[in-house]
């Protein structure tokens, strides 16, 4: 459990690092360097040449898929990580921040359609909430209309994502004791 602010800074940091390093490894995929590495483990491993074929042939697929993971465990952590700390006297200036500030109000509704399979999914009082006060960050509007429809990465892209952990850390820094 996450004690001080210094503790969950750094928490915030390491989430935020470990999801830009998973970035830079995605244009890998389509480097020609790649192929070659797994053109020179298929002369000693029979396996290579098809998971070779299989990466070519399933490349967008895989991309998304890590793209996805990658943001399942960054907002997912993060958001988890915040509400640990802030959430450990109920009703303290950190608990009513969690549950008011509309940046976390909104990261948790991402983090909630990333934990229901990457598909918005709201409860009875989530609906109420989102006709009368949807939750709203940089534009971004999660209302309604997004009840059991699939997360999407032209909703949310990975600068998003960036941007979306970085506002999360400034709420961490200026408003969160």
């Amino acid at each position: 459990m996450i004690k001080t602010k210094k503790e969950l800074l750094d928490a915030s940091l390491t989430i935020k690092t470990t999801f830009t390093l998973a970035l830079t490894l995605m244009p890998m995929i389509d480097r020609k360097e790649y192929d070659e590495v797994l053109q020179d483990l298929s002369s000693t491993n029979t396996n290579v040449a098809a998971l070779q074929k299989n990466l070519t042939t399933h490349k967008k697929q895989l991309i998304t898929w890590y793209f996805n993971t990658q943001l399942l465990n960054s907002i997912r952590e993060y958001v988890e990580t915040v509400k640990d700390y802030c959430c450990q006297n109920n009703g303290s200036i950190n608990y009513n921040i969690f549950y008011s500030d509309n940046t976390i109000t909104f990261a948790r509704y991402i983090r909630n359609c990333i934990s229901h399979g990457l598909t918005f999914s709201f409860r009875k009082q989530d609906i109420k909430r989102v006709q009368t006060n949807p939750p709203r960050w940089r534009g971004k509007i999660i209302d309604c209309t997004l009840n059991g429809k699939p997360f999407s990465t032209s909703f949310m892209n990975h600068q998003d994502v960036i941007d979306l952990l970085n506002d999360l850390e400034a709420i961490i820094t200026d408003k969160i004791t």
